[in-house]
C-alpha cells in the first residue's frame, strides 16, 4: 500500500467514526488523531453508556481503546 493510499485510509477512518450507524458512535466515541504511533480520541459520557451506578460501562473504554489501536496500526507513518 502506497503512502497516498495509507493517507486515504486513516482519513477514511476518522470521518467514519463519528457518523451514525457506526458502534463507535452508539457508545460516544470520537477519534481526533492517528498515527502509528497512536491516536486521540475521547468519549462524553451519558446516561446511555453508563451503568446503573452512573458510570461509564467499561465496555465503552474498552471500545475507544481497541479501535484507537486498531486504526494506528492501519495508519501510515509519520505525524498526522
Amino acid at each position: 500500500m502506497t503512502e497516498t493510499e495509507m493517507q486515504r485510509l486513516a482519513d477514511l477512518m476518522l470521518e467514519r467514526s463519528g457518523k451514525p450507524g457506526y458502534f463507535s458512535s452508539k457508545v460516544g466515541n470520537r477519534y481526533t488523531e492517528l498515527s502509528v504511533e497512536g491516536g486521540v480520541g475521547y468519549v462524553t459520557a451519558t446516561r446511555d453508556n453508563c451503568n446503573p451506578l452512573g458510570i461509564l460501562h467499561g465496555g465503552v473504554y474498552y471500545t475507544l481503546m481497541d479501535q484507537l489501536t486498531g486504526m494506528a496500526a492501519g495508519a501510515p507513518a509519520g505525524p498526522r
